[in-house]
């Protein structure tokens, strides 16, 4: 058989062509138009695409800044272990807490309601020299609700955010730090809590807060020795 022209259609062939259209309710301009939000949804699909794309390459770029502050902050910590090591380890352990200054220096409390304070403190405290630190944070806890007026306060505070950030609950961690920084602002902890504040923001992903933090130490604090751990971890990132 020869094939067909669309010219060559016999009017009854033409008719059934044309019932189609009327068969699906789509006119020759319907037609067009429905082709044209076929095409507009196509283009919506792909970028929808792109965007999820991006997504996931900002996720992997904030997972891998992440794990280079980790890796940094590790680093540091080991020079900073080693460097410890050449001194009197027992010594350099009262030395991070006024409370082992104090006694070493014959130091006493003047009033005796703060005894219970101290020794609630130094039983705190004791975890995490032993690296127990489910049980300082719960020790911590509980002084800072006990005692609420303590002048122990921020440096409580100040371990409830170390104990927190090793068992890596680092939310609550920068919260406790953060406490530091806005109720006691007079105290010594305060570039310490400042410096570990920086690191906790570089472990959530917060890169920008966390250099604004490391430069607030060195700029306000120059000659701490927070300040020099943020001087080497700013110089390390770059």
């Amino acid at each position: 058989m020869l094939p067909l022209s669309v010219a060559g259609l016999s009017p009854a062939l033409a008719a059934q062509s044309n019932s189609l259209y009327d068969q699906t309710g789509i006119s020759s301009g319907g037609l067009s138009t429905f082709n044209q939000l076929q095409s507009q949804q196509q283009d919506i699909n792909a970028l929808r695409g792109q965007i999820e794309e991006l997504k996931h390459q900002l996720q992997e770029q904030k997972e891998l800044s992440q794990k280079r502050y980790m890796d940094l902050e590790q680093r540091l910590s080991n020079a900073d272990s080693q460097s410890a090591s050449t001194s009197n380890q027992a010594s350099s352990n009262e030395d991070s807490d006024p409370i082992s200054t104090a006694a070493r220096q014959g130091s006493s409390t003047a009033a005796t309601g703060n005894d219970g304070a101290q020794q609630a403190y130094q039983d705190a405290f004791s975890n995490v020299q032993s690296r127990k630190f489910d049980e300082a944070i719960d020790a911590f806890e509980k002084f800072t609700a006990s005692y609420p007026e303590s002048n122990l306060n921020a440096n409580a505070y100040y371990w409830l955010g170390e104990s927190y950030a090793a068992k890596s609950q680092l939310s609550k961690s920068a919260g406790a730090f953060q406490t530091v920084l806005d109720k006691y602002s007079n105290s010594s902890k305060v570039p310490d809590a400042m410096y570990r504040l920086g690191l906790v923001e570089a472990r959530l992903g917060n890169g920008s807060k966390a250099m604004a933090l490391l430069k607030q130490v060195v700029s306000d604090y120059p000659n701490s020795g927070a300040a020099t751990k943020s001087q080497n971890f700013i110089d390390q990132m770059r």
